[in-house]
Formats: structure tokens, C-alpha cells, sequence
């Protein structure tokens, strides 16, 4: 806890925000696992994220302050800033959960990101909490900005493909590789007598790959950096 420059007073809260319903299940003996504090910490980190865009950037409208948000929310982000905090060193789990690799999994890291939050905020107040991780997501608010109003890879693939050859694209998934923790997900993308291939850590990635690539045939000569 202290590495992490987090005040605290309650470490029964923390010891529930980092105890998975797995290890619960094994041991009957330590009946609380983090869920109700990630339901908590859920909203916590709705207000926060909500409340730094909105007073940021005041001219921003209803729609872009919640596209925003709905980004910097995500179980992406949330599970690279538990993992850039060391969260997952501290998680509890149940054996069969620790040999798939439960520490890994990006759902698992982004429920006990809000789980703490959720403890966090119980332990200090609002106030505390804001303060301490507004830090942690001006950086993704910031990137996000520069991309909203933007249409996706994906999108941009699917009307172009939708006006010229009235179909939709037709992805397919490939492969999936490596273990549960790591896997590689192989994806096609075809349009007409075109296609294209993608890679990635989940089949999202992997489909938004291969539309790039695919958008890059169509046009060679546009800009390349899809989102």
C-alpha cells in the first residue's frame, strides 16, 4: 500500500478489494470477495473520469464528454493502469484461478482497479480518491480527446464497402493461439475479391488490424494510422 502513496486506515477493506470470488469458493473459511467493492468503485471512477473531462474542457458537449469517458473506462485501460500499479502482485486468488493465469486476465484487473477504488474511496472519501487518481487518467482523457469525433478503421471499411459494393465485410476468425493468459488471435477480413489479415490479443484487436490492412489496399495513399 504505501508504494502506491495511498493513505489508508481500514486494511480489512483492502484485504476484500484484493480477494478474488475465486479463492472465496476454495476457502469458505473468508466468505467477502471484491465484487461489491467493484460495483462501488464502478461508480467512483465514473465521477472522477466524468467530473476531469467536464471541467477540463467546458466546451465539450454532452456526447463527446461521454464518448470520452466511455473510453477511458473501458477494461482496456482499466487493466493497464492496475497493471502499471502492480494491483495484480497483490491479488488473492484460488489455485485453478492462479494456473490459468487469473492475473493476467484484463477482466480480473480491471474489476479490482475499481474494487480498490471502491475501498479507497470508503476509507478516505471522494476527495482523496479524485486527487490521487486523476493522475492516472489525464494521459488516456488527453488521447482520447484527439480522437473522438473520428470514425474507426472498422467503420470507415464498413461504409465504403457497404456504397461501392452493397455487402458488409466478412470477418472470420482464423486461429487462436498460446495460452489462456496470452493468446494470439489470427483474423480475416474480405471485401469482394480482397482480403486481408490481422493479429492480436483479442479477436477485437485482431479484426481492427485486419480492417486497417484492408483499408490500406483500398487506399494506398491515405493516411495509415487507423484507431
Amino acid at each position: 500500500m504505501n508504494k502506491l502513496e495511498v493513505p489508508y486506515s481500514n486494511l480489512n477493506l483492502f484485504q476484500t478489494c484484493f480477494t478474488h470470488k475465486s479463492y472465496c469458493n476454495e476457502n469458505f473459511d473468508f466468505p467477502y470477495d471484491n465484487e461489491r467493492l467493484e460495483i462501488l468503485g464502478d461508480s467512483v471512477l465514473s465521477l472522477i473520469t466524468v467530473d476531469f473531462i467536464f471541467n477540463t474542457y467546458p466546451d465539450f458537449p454532452e456526447g463527446k464528454i461521454a464518448k470520452i469517458k466511455s473510453h477511458v473506462v473501458s477494461e482496456t485501460i482499466l487493466a493497464e493502469i492496475a497493471s502499471y500499479l502492480g494491483l495484480s502482485n497483490c491479488l488473492i486468488m484460488g489455485k485453478g484461478e492462479i494456473e490459468t493465469g487469473g492475473a493476467f486476465k484484463s477482466g480480473n484487473l480491471a474489476n479490482l482497479m475499481e474494487a480498490f477504488l471502491g475501498a479507497f474511496y470508503l476509507d478516505s472519501g471522494l476527495e482523496v480518491v479524485r486527487i490521487w487518481f486523476t493522475q492516472y487518467i489525464e494521459k488516456y482523457v488527453i488521447d482520447t480527446r484527439k480522437s473522438v469525433g473520428q470514425r474507426d478503421t472498422k467503420t470507415r471499411l464498413q461504409e465504403f464497402s457497404q456504397k461501392k459494393y452493397k455487402s458488409l465485410p466478412e470477418y472470420i476468425l482464423i486461429s487462436e493461439t498460446g495460452p489462456d493468459h496470452d493468446k494470439i488471435f489470427t483474423v480475416s477480413v474480405k471485401i469482394a475479391n480482397f482480403k486481408a489479415i490481422g493479429m492480436g490479443k483479442s479477436k477485437r484487436i485482431a479484426e481492427k488490424d485486419a480492417a486497417l490492412k484492408l483499408w490500406n489496399i483500398f487506399n494506398p495513399d491515405k493516411n495509415r494510422n487507423g484507431n
